[in-house]
């Protein structure tokens, strides 16, 4: 799906984060042309759930969501015995 978007997608290296997470790929940054924005916010982040039983498909979802898997120490659990801790 994301080879719709970004050339040589099925070249770029994948590594392994250490984590549950899986291979991660690193995609560059298109090169500078003269005359184009050189600082862009970063306003979107695609996170892959593979499962080879179900079809592909592209959902968008929320920030707390994206930080609970990218960052998961960064949210507080809604369970009590888990908060706690902080």
């Amino acid at each position: 799906m994301l080879t719709n978007y970004i050339p040589h997608f099925n070249k770029l290296d994948s590594f392994d984060s250490g984590t549950k997470k899986g291979l991660l790929k690193y995609i560059p940054p298109q090169q500078h042309v003269e005359n184009t924005i050189q600082h862009l916010p970063c306003t979107k982040i695609v996170s892959i759930k593979y499962n080879y039983l179900t079809p592909t498909t592209l959902i968008k979802t929320g920030v707390d969501k994206v930080l609970q898997t990218l960052i998961p120490d960064s949210w507080v659990s809604p369970q009590h015995k888990n908060a706690k801790q902080f």
